[in-house]
C-alpha cells in the first residue's frame, strides 16, 4: 500500500519554517550565514570564508541554530557577530540586529568622548544626543572645528 500524501508531507518536514514552497526569513538569513562561510561560490565567501569565518558544529543544523538564537524578529534584523565582530558564529557570539545597531558594531567605528566626559559608541549617537549634526562633531573630533553645541568632541583611545 502506497503511503498517504499526509504521511509523505509528514515525513519531509523537518523545521518546519517554510512558508508555502519558500523558506521563511529565519531559514533564509541560517541558508545565507552557512553559504557565505562554506561556499567558495557565494559572492562574499573572500569576506567571511576565505577569512576563516566558520559556522560552528552545531549551528550547521537549521534546528540547533533556531534552538539557540530564535526566529528573526523582523526583515529589519539580521544576524550580527556580537561582541567579537572577528569570531566565528556561535552561540554567545551573534544576536538578531538592526542596521544601526550593526553599524555600532563595524571596525571603522570609533567611541567618542564629550569635554564633560560623556562617552558615545559612535559620531552618530553623539550628535543625537544634542539633535545636532553628524558633520560637526566629526570635524570637532579631528580638529577642524572647536566645538557644537559648546561641546568640545574627541575620539577615544
Amino acid at each position: 500500500m502506497a503511503p498517504s500524501r499526509e504521511t509523505i508531507g509528514e515525513r519531509s518536514r523537518t523545521h518546519g519554517h517554510t512558508v508555502g514552497r519558500a523558506p521563511s526569513i529565519t531559514y533564509s538569513s541560517w541558508s545565507a550565514m552557512i553559504n557565505r562561510c562554506m561556499n567558495p561560490r557565494t559572492p562574499n565567501y573572500a569576506e567571511y570564508g576565505a577569512l576563516g569565518i566558520k559556522v560552528c558544529r552545531r549551528w550547521r543544523r537549521f534546528e540547533n541554530f533556531i534552538a539557540d538564537l530564535g526566529p528573526r524578529p523582523s526583515l529589519a534584523h539580521s544576524i550580527d557577530r556580537y561582541p567579537d565582530r572577528q569570531g566565528d558564529y556561535r552561540p554567545g557570539n551573534c544576536r538578531w540586529a538592526t542596521r544601526s545597531e550593526q553599524c555600532l558594531n563595524r571596525k571603522t567605528t570609533r567611541a567618542v568622548i564629550r569635554g564633560d566626559g560623556k562617552r558615545f559608541r559612535s559620531i552618530k549617537e553623539a550628535a543625537e544626543f544634542v539633535n545636532g549634526n553628524r558633520r560637526c562633531v566629526r570635524d570637532c573630533c579631528v580638529g577642524r572645528q572647536k566645538t557644537h553645541y559648546g561641546m568640545t568632541y574627541r575620539f577615544a583611545k
